[in-house]
């Protein structure tokens, strides 16, 4: 009779929670119609003002959303953490990738436990020889809640390096320039860059910047120490096929 007691007392308890759990509603997204025209189509879109990730309404909407999956989910809060120990368990944290030698350096990159970004080092001449970090994006990435690395390029003479980074998830890259001689980031930047290359003279580089559509249209020269509005403009596609 107590078996049966307690096995009632179990089933009564799974029984409400999942009812609760049910009763949880999602928010609701509030309608506000948003009308684009396109070669005399008129597209609606509801939602268009999701978009907007900088305002408090939408922010506000996220959160809610976010409060909401916790709500459901929270049952499956002990299989989470056992799925994530266990595919931990099988990652080897602390890596690294097989070098390449551009000119006479070694380039390579590593990863070590707990940390959530690569570390770019080289080694010059040889691979017994001293390790160089030339780029610690987990150090870059303290201060941001979100961190992602873009452009990665050494110059020819292997003594600059020009790199990119979003912090917001926009997928909006800003470009900085290092000196790995000193480790001094220089006080060229170029916002919201898509592609970049370097000039054979390690003074001169060409990068493409996006439109309001996030596409590359215009390539633009860019010297040292050169102020960002002075930066010729090489070409400009205007047909947004390409």
């Amino acid at each position: 009779m107590r078996k049966i007691l307690i096995l009632i007392l179990i089933f009564t308890f799974i029984y409400t929670f999942s009812k609760s759990a049910d009763r949880i509603k999602p928010p609701d997204a509030k309608k506000k119609k948003h009308v684009t025209e396109i070669h005399g189509h008129k597209l609606v879109d509801n939602y268009h003002w999701l978009k907007n990730k900088d305002k408090k309404e939408v922010i506000d909407y996220i959160k809610k959303e976010n409060k909401y999956t916790e709500n459901k989910m929270k049952h499956t809060e002990k299989l989470q953490q056992e799925i994530y120990d266990e595919t931990i368990k099988r990652i080897d944290e602390t890596d690294l990738t097989v070098p390449e030698k551009h000119g006479n350096f070694y380039y390579y990159t590593r990863t070590e436990k707990d940390k959530q970004y690569k570390i770019y080092c080289r080694k010059k001449g040889s691979l017994d020889a001293e390790e160089e970090v030339i780029l610690n994006v987990n150090k870059l990435a303290e201060d941001y809640d979100y961190y992602d690395l873009g452009v990665f390029k050494i110059s020819p003479n292997h003594n600059l390096l020009a790199f990119s980074y979003d912090t917001k998830g926009s997928e909006r890259y800003n470009l900085r320039i290092k000196n790995l001689e000193t480790g001094e980031i220089l006080d060229d930047r170029i916002d919201n860059i898509d592609d970049f290359v370097w000039a054979n003279d390690n003074k001169t580089f060409f990068y493409t910047v996006q439109n309001s559509a996030n596409r590359p249209n215009k390539l633009y020269k860019h010297r040292l120490n050169q102020k960002r509005e002075k930066d010729p403009l090489l070409y400009k596609e205007n047909d947004e096929k390409f």
